[in-house]
């Protein structure tokens, strides 16, 4: 049943379009808060107690930056797991507030990201800020879309990991320049 009146309901057609494991139960399409081990499990970011710790041992020359910046994506990635899990409660309850949060919380990621990024050597950080405003409005457009379409479930769920992909591309594209500069380059 829909949740609206000027809603279709959809459920004939999900469940017809729902995974289904091979001896017939239906998996999963939206996620859950991913498990907080995808964070605290890499080696540098326990030894250092989080992405900032990382960076200044790599201003101290105690770590490599290629070591600093693999750290650095498994603390992004996991961030950005739990912002798609915000993203899809911001769609399933669909209130300002939710997508206000969850927008709130991806661009507070992208951007810390970016700066750790520019800790580590990453150059013209104003330039990368203001295509980090485009990302976020952008998102913010994809966003308010998803959560006015009478669409199903499944689509909705694609459409919120599409967000997510293009923040993935953002930050893949920059941790790649970085990764390409070479060790003794530490500063803008």
């Amino acid at each position: 049943m829909p949740d609206r009146p000027d809603e279709t309901d959809w459920s004939e057609i999900e469940g017809q379009l729902e995974p289904v494991d091979p001896d017939g139960t239906q998996l999963p399409t939206s996620p859950g808060l991913p498990p907080s081990t995808e964070l605290e499990d890499h080696p540098i970011i326990k030894r250092f107690g989080g992405p900032s710790g990382v960076v200044m041992e790599f201003r101290a020359g105690r770590v490599q930056r290629t070591v600093a910046l693999d750290a650095l994506r498994a603390w992004y990635n996991g961030q950005l797991a739990v912002a798609e899990a915000q993203v899809h409660e911001a769609v399933r309850v669909q209130t300002a507030q939710a997508k206000a949060q969850s927008e709130k919380f991806l661009a507070r990621i992208d951007n810390d990201y970016l700066t750790y990024l520019g800790e580590l050597g990453l150059r013209n950080i104003d330039k990368r800020q203001q295509m980090l405003l485009q990302l976020n409005d952008q998102t913010s457009e994809n966003l308010k879309q998803v959560m006015n379409a009478d669409w199903p479930k499944s689509m909705k769920d694609q459409a919120v990991a599409q967000i997510r992909d293009m923040h993935e591309r953002f930050a893949h594209k920059l941790s790649k320049e970085l990764g390409e500069l070479p060790d003794g380059d530490r500063h803008r």
